[in-house]
């Protein structure tokens, strides 16, 4: 344990980054003037919009572009054949070009077992400075608004969930989210209505569940893959956090400690590939321990609003499912990796909930 504790003090002092974004180590999204929620529940309205579907006409158009002046409306290819539809999301979607407008230092190979720190320097070498887009800072305004410890009872504030409507406000306005929408209509998976589909969005990542038998609701798809958890069965180990931006936003802040990547036959990946595994040890800001995650793939350089364009597409239209119900999809990258999506779905009081999705490679 004080060997885990010297290497996060050793990690802050190492940290010497200047990025886009300095808001990440803010404390928190500025003061709200009053609380006022822009939707009383998900869960409460998709159940409405999943009844009213069923009385629409069989037609199915596609959704406007509205504000956006990308649309693209997918193929008979695509609609036929779901790893073409995923990498056209990946080609709509506008990503940070590694060895450009970011670079990352990968250091030292990790096993999975061990638990030497073989990265003496932080993970990221160097992330563009400049304005974060909307999509990115609504989403930066997320991160501090759950508890870390999985089995403590989330409490949704009316600020807190005006700030998950003002996220997927953006999302809803990107390329790859309209044209994941239209897929999801052509396939009879989504309304078509965008209010109808921003709460069918919000209810898949949003809504809490309960994380273990019988506890109460301490966790949702958003937390668990973009945010990460501290397992409740004190094993000292790290449940989700497969997301780039929190891994930035918590090392640059002295919090997370990359101690290594992980590759299939010690194979050094390429630090310009936009998908890494990678180990690490994050320590808790409140009581200061500390927690490892053995292994965390994550895409790199990627807007969070392309991952839940890739897993959602994925949980609701793929039909690959292994024998543990993970439900799985491929994507092939510009560049030739073969990256695995994988999604678990619960079902909620008959409606789907993520329970967790990530890249594997």
């Amino acid at each position: 344990k004080k060997e885990a504790e010297d290497s996060v003090v050793k990690n802050q002092q190492k940290i010497a980054i200047m990025s886009w974004a300095d808001i990440v180590a803010a404390s928190g999204p500025p003061a709200q003037p009053e609380e006022k929620a822009i939707v009383s529940s998900w869960a409460a309205v998709v159940v409405t919009s999943s009844e009213e579907e069923e009385e629409e006409e069989k037609t199915v158009a596609p959704p406007s572009k509205e504000k956006n002046d990308i649309f693209v409306e997918p193929t008979t290819a695509e609609l036929e054949h779901l790893h073409l539809a995923l990498s056209q999301i990946w080609n709509l979607s506008t990503k940070l070009e590694p060895g450009k407008e970011y670079e990352l230092d990968l250091q030292g190979y990790a096993t999975y077992k061990g638990k030497g720190d073989y990265a003496r320097r932080p993970l990221f070498k160097y992330v563009k400075e400049g304005d974060a887009p909307p999509v990115i800072t609504t989403f930066l305004a997320l991160l501090d608004n759950y508890e870390r410890e999985a089995g403590k009872k989330e409490r949704v504030t009316s600020i807190e969930l005006e700030e998950q409507s003002k996220f997927l406000d953006q999302v809803l306005e990107t390329p790859e989210m309209l044209y994941t929408h239209a897929y999801l209509v052509s396939k009879r998976k989504a309304p078509r209505d965008v209010t109808k589909f921003k709460h069918l969005l919000g209810s898949l990542w949003f809504r809490l569940y309960a994380s273990t038998s019988r506890g109460p609701l301490d966790s949702s798809g958003f937390e668990h893959v973009f945010v990460g958890e501290e397992r409740a069965d004190n094993s000292g180990q790290v449940s989700g956090l497969h997301n780039w931006i929190q891994l930035y936003s918590q090392e640059r802040k002295g919090f997370l400690n990359y101690t290594g990547y992980l590759a299939h036959n010690r194979e050094r990946p390429s630090e310009l590939q936009h998908v890494l595994n990678l180990q690490f040890l994050w320590q808790d800001a409140e009581d200061g321990s500390i927690d490892r995650k053995p292994s965390s793939t994550c895409f790199i350089g990627t807007s969070p609003a392309l991952e839940i364009a890739l897993y959602t597409l994925t949980a609701l239209c793929s039909h690959q499912k292994d024998s543990h119900g993970k439900i799985n999809s491929q994507l092939i990258l510009p560049d030739g990796i073969h990256v695995d999506i994988n999604c678990i779905l619960w079902q909620l009081h008959g409606a789907p909930v993520i329970r967790t999705a990530y890249p594997s490679i």
